[in-house]
């Protein structure tokens, strides 16, 4: 697990949650927030394939993330999801789920990513 907190810290990081992480499963995950953040603001999900950094859950990070769960090949996180007026404390848009799977090269999500435009009707900004 300290190999791949270090690569969570390495991209400016704090890992905050772990419970996603098994070196020994094909896709795993680490939840991390920034590390600058003073609000809890912005997190991402940096994916594992065997204790090895393979990618992220999307190319911009996200003001909230899950964990939900994991089996050897799929991680399920929850989004807080925001309208456009919403301050960040607050999002009133409900939650989505997104699994992502190994497909035994890379991870392909199974469900949409939600938007990161503060202008979506429903945003995970």
């Amino acid at each position: 697990m300290a190999k791949a907190s270090s690569v969570v810290r390495a991209a400016g990081y704090t890992p905050i949650s772990l419970g996603g992480f098994d070196q020994n499963s094909d896709l795993s995950v680490i939840v991390g927030l920034l590390s600058t953040s003073a609000d809890g603001h912005p997190q991402r999900a940096f994916f594992f394939h065997r204790g090895t950094f393979i990618g992220y859950d999307s190319p911009q990070s996200s003001a909230t993330i899950r964990w939900i769960w994991s089996t050897d090949r799929v991680v399920a996180l929850q989004y807080d999801l925001y309208k456009p007026g919403d301050p960040m404390c607050c999002p009133t848009a409900g939650g989505a789920t997104v699994r992502y799977q190994w497909n035994g090269s890379s991870v392909t999500p199974l469900d949409p990513i939600p938007s990161a435009a503060f202008a979506a009707p429903a945003g995970r900004r």
